[in-house]
């Protein structure tokens, strides 16, 4: 399988919807994501051929997952190194310009030289000199764009992975080395004349503050995902450097009516408009959101002229108000490729156990009948979630129609097998009615192997 990371730089505020207009939510699960490839490959004539790749497992797609750029950041730390690395670049480019003026000097005694025969060999020396130190110059002044070039070039970007559903707190307690334990045993009271003291309560408070600290963890850095698992993570300090953007609430105003006489409400239109309100969620100049692509080797789909439409008519919900507006550049991460270890595994979506302790969902899928066994939930840890909504069609009824709720589980559910999954037909008979067309829901599975 080839694997690709889309990366999503949002140019307006989303909508991802959590159950309410009001809310919402700053990532979205991969059966968002294929519905609105799917409405644009139906666009160009290419949905069938879109729907048999991912029914086949021929093309995988991931929830949507945070990054962030620190190098763009507000760390005073960064700021700091960059103006002392820039500084570093004034001051060679200063010494290119000293030995550019030395290499003036040396033309000018080339000059004085024809007047005096006699200094001829002392300025040739000069001149040779002259050349010498110009060599010099820019050899500098080529490091210095080089360095400038490497540090303007280089990615600080970090790629999160879902918080694996694994409880991984109590292990923290029981090493001396973990950051969570070392917090916890520097919690002190202090006694009536000024000395430091430690106590039971102290420790028990410390410890529930780390629990808090770790149940507020979603994600995880992708580099980080080992230290995770073995306990060996600071969750204060990631929580503060996970800055991804702000919720919003909206306020909007209904003004639609029919006929110019009533609204949709029913209302007469000589009555106020109707306020609502719009849950949103707006990214930092510096952050955005990430999937992950696998598509097979023999019979790659092309992605990108579906994501070229996409990125102008938006990803989520409330696009007809401009949300979800996005632009994209298909980038590579080392990090996440050793973490799915592509080359080695020849088995990414069946039902084969590739060797490893422990797989970790990276979407949100939902086994098939016949997968769904007792042997599949034995020592399993996951989260299931409720997949419902709207049915976005003209032609499927009259009125606007739900779909068909599906469950699933969530990204980060933790197996000891691995299942497949499928794309479901989540549409329902309207009034005993067959549905226009069949309504898709994308549930396939993309796995993650670590050793646990």
């Amino acid at each position: 399988m080839n694997t690709q990371i889309v990366k999503l730089k949002f140019t307006s505020p989303v909508h991802f919807g959590e159950g309410r207009l009001t809310s919402g939510a700053p990532t979205c699960a991969a059966d968002t994501l294929f519905s609105a490839l799917f409405i644009e490959a139906l666009a160009q004539g290419r949905s069938e051929e879109l729907l048999a790749c991912a029914k086949a497992g021929e093309l995988l797609i991931s929830d949507a997952f945070p990054w962030i750029d620190i190098s763009h950041g507000n760390n005073p730390q960064l700021r700091h190194c960059g103006l002392e690395r820039h500084s570093e670049l004034d001051s060679e480019s200063q010494a290119a310009e000293r030995h550019s003026e030395l290499d003036s000097e040396s033309q000018a005694a080339e000059r004085h030289s024809e007047l005096d025969s006699e200094s001829q060999a002392a300025s040739l020396e000069i001149a040779g000199q002259a050349r010498n130190d110009k060599a010099a110059s820019l050899e500098i002044a080529g490091q210095a764009r080089n360095d400038k070039a490497a540090h303007n070039d280089k990615s600080d970007v970090t790629y999160y992975l879902p918080k694996p559903y694994i409880a991984v707190e109590k292990s923290a307690r029981n090493q001396e080395d973990a950051p969570a334990m070392q917090i916890a045993n520097a919690s002190t009271n202090e006694n009536a004349d000024g000395s430091a003291s430690t106590n039971s309560n102290n420790s028990e408070q410390a410890q529930s503050q780390i629990k808090k600290a770790m149940k507020k963890l979603k994600y995880i850095p992708a580099s980080m995902l080992s230290s995770y698992l073995t306990s060996n993570i600071d969750p204060f300090q990631e929580n503060e450097n996970f800055k991804l953007g702000t919720p919003s609430l909206t306020t909007k105003v209904n003004l639609t009516y029919v006929n110019g006489e009533d609204d949709v409400q029913g209302a007469s239109s000589q009555s106020d408009a109707k306020p609502y309100h719009v849950g949103g969620f707006t990214y930092e100049d510096n952050a955005g959101l990430y999937f992950i692509v696998q598509t097979s080797a023999q019979n790659p789909f092309d992605l990108q002229s579906i994501l070229e439409p996409l990125q102008y008519s938006g990803l989520g919900g409330k696009r007809s108000s401009g949300y979800g507006r996005f632009e994209y550049e298909i980038v590579s991460s080392a990090e996440i490729s050793e973490l799915l270890n592509i080359k080695d595994k020849k088995d990414m979506n069946g039902t084969k156990d590739m060797g490893g302790s422990v797989k970790i969902l990276l979407s949100s899928a939902a086994p098939t009948n016949k997968e769904l066994t007792e042997e599949l939930l034995q020592g399993a840890s996951y989260q299931l979630l409720r997949r419902s909504g709207f049915v976005q069609s003209d032609t499927y009824a009259l009125t606007q129609q739900k779909k068909r709720d599906l469950y699933t589980f969530a990204a980060g559910s933790v197996f000891c097998q691995t299942f497949s999954g499928d794309v479901f037909d989540v549409s329902m008979t309207v009034g005993g009615n067959p549905p226009g067309h069949p309504v898709y829901r994308y549930a396939k599975a993309m796995w993650l192997e670590v050793q646990g």
